[in-house]
């Protein structure tokens, strides 16, 4: 009696195949929130790229302007002030 094995290869998983879901989308309408103290002011804007919770991300205001925030949930931008 012979036994016979077949080695089979395992392919190893590294950054960028296995990453967070994005939280914030390309061109997806964000809230954008600003805290301070008691204080929290929202906007609307347009993501200009793609984030996951944590990461930086430009995003264009109603108005045209470009801002600079961190996605901070689904959907959701915080900019400058305090975070919670």
């Amino acid at each position: 009696v012979s036994a016979s094995h077949t080695a089979v290869a395992t392919p190893t998983l590294s950054p960028p195949a296995v990453s967070p879901p994005a939280a914030v989308e390309a061109g997806e309408a964000v809230t954008l929130v600003w805290r301070g103290g008691a204080l929290e002011v929202t906007a609307r804007a347009t993501a200009a790229g793609t984030a996951c919770v944590g990461d930086r991300v430009a995003v264009r205001t109603e108005s045209g302007r470009r801002v600079w925030g961190v996605a901070e949930s689904p959907g959701t931008v915080r900019i400058g002030g305090e975070r919670e």
